[in-house]
């Protein structure tokens, strides 16, 4: 074999990888895509991971696994979708929490979210309402009253420091000139029994958390942090239509997948993805978990997120709040 035939066939070699990469990209899906959400199984965030990966499934004509890999307030799940290949087999299930308010708190985060993430869209949003127990007060107005009298002496739960609803809450403080106790617990679940069992004075907390309990009067439901009223509980105020501007706080959810797709995968994953949360199928079961639509794309995402980094900057700053 010849110097010059022997280096014409070194070259094909060599270019191989990248021809299949190419052939893969404009073929794909060809496997398994894998929906890694970052939190235990059964909830609701877990639920709406299903129902979506169940829609795209039908559109991209494959399977999508939903993984969980919860620890770390969403971080574990995040960091392994950071270092996965950019191939779009790898997705996350992403939220507040771990994307937006954590990389304001800790310096270990063990990923950037503007470098290594493509955002997908937005999935949909659930708002916080703020409860008393049965025995509190009526309404929103008794409340702040109450609260004014007696300074420091009333307290709110949530499910831990630099959640959603501890922002909320020290929003709904700040901008309503309050004095109330922070007391965080392990997780929404003891921190709406504490409250049930008469040992908190408030909380905030998802609608959909607390739905039942409203519903069956164990707790008294005074306001929504939203500009809007719930269609869940459409009797329910917001804040701002009693006076308290400027507090908005909505648990999102979105997807995103490893910074580095390839444009024809991307591209794909935008379209389908988008497709399936503007069906009727997935707005009603939105609408059936008290979760409020939310804009789709990439754009609305990076709008929404910028957004949300501002606010809790402030509140964080403002608030003194730390992690410990």
């Amino acid at each position: 074999m010849s110097i010059r035939i022997f280096r014409v066939l070194l070259g094909v070699f060599l270019a191989m990888p990248a021809f299949v990469s190419v052939a893969q990209d404009h073929q794909y899906p060809v496997r398994p895509i894998t929906l890694i959400v970052p939190f235990a199984p059964g909830g609701s965030s877990d639920l709406l991971a299903r129902k979506y990966a169940n829609l795209l499934e039908k559109k991209l004509g494959t399977t999508v696994v939903v993984e969980n890999r919860g620890g770390g307030s969403g971080v574990i799940g995040a960091q392994a979708v950071a270092r996965a290949r950019p191939d779009g087999y790898t997705l996350l299930l992403a939220h507040t929490t771990g994307i937006a308010v954590l990389p304001l708190l800790r310096q270990d985060i063990p990923y950037d979210v503007d470098r290594d993430f493509n955002l997908i869209t937005l999935l949909g949003a659930t708002p916080q309402v703020l409860v008393v127990p049965p025995n509190g007060p009526q309404d929103l107005d008794s409340f702040v009253a109450l609260a004014r009298s007696q300074g420091g002496k009333l307290n709110y739960s949530s499910g831990g420091v630099a959640t959603p609803p501890h922002l909320v809450g020290e929003l709904f403080k700040l901008r309503a000139g309050l004095d109330i106790v922070h007391v965080p617990f392990n997780g929404s679940t003891a921190s709406i029994a504490s409250l049930l069992g008469g040992h908190m004075d408030a909380a905030f907390q998802n609608i959909d958390s607390l739905l039942p309990h409203i519903q069956a009067g164990t707790l008294r439901a005074l306001a929504i942090a939203s500009t809007t009223r719930s269609d869940a509980l459409p009797d329910v105020p917001t804040l701002e239509e009693k006076g308290i501007q400027g507090v908005e706080n909505q648990t999102w959810f979105g997807i995103a997948a490893p910074a580095g797709l390839s444009a024809s995968v991307y591209d794909t994953l935008v379209k389908a993805s988008t497709e399936v949360v503007t069906t009727d199928e997935f707005q009603a079961y939105l609408r059936s978990q008290a979760v409020n639509a939310t804009p789709a794309g990439p754009e609305a995402f990076k709008s929404l997120l910028d957004e949300e980094r501002q606010r809790w900057r402030q509140v964080i700053e403002a608030a003194d709040i730390r992690l410990s």
